[in-house]
């Protein structure tokens, strides 16, 4: 999953907030759901629906300059923190360009893995 926070594409207006103003830096970003969908290998599809615990939750800040990747699985807890670039609705990090949509509190992004040709949706949502 790491990986595909940096390789991340999607649709969007030229405003940084979303309608209810919820900015993409500075908000703390929680995973809800993912779908991986077609992939070169029809078995590597996949979707699931998350729940944020103690024990497995993954987030995402954009801050400073950097946005650090959490994720916490069977309570082990993985950080990484990685200079980005935001302008408009794109960031880019690793070298590779991502686009955004943010729609109130939530934070979609669509990717594209050259690796198994899967597209990959990730939701995320911000404090109400």
């Amino acid at each position: 999953m790491i990986s595909a926070l940096f390789i991340l594409e999607s649709c969007g207006d030229d405003d940084e907030d979303g309608p209810s103003g919820l900015p993409l830096e500075g908000t703390l970003w929680t995973q809800i759901s993912f779908e991986y969908t077609d992939c070169d290998s029809p078995e590597d599809n996949e979707s699931a629906t998350l729940v944020c615990t103690e024990q497995d939750c993954t987030t995402v800040l954009f801050e400073n300059g950097t946005v650090t990747y959490t994720e916490i699985e069977d309570g082990v807890t993985f950080e990484i923190s990685i200079p980005v670039t935001i302008t408009a609705n794109t960031f880019s990090a690793f070298g590779e360009t991502a686009s955004y949509q943010i729609t109130g509190n939530t934070l979609t992004v669509v990717s594209e893995d050259s690796f198994d040709g899967c597209t990959l949706t990730e939701v995320y949502v911000g404090p109400n």
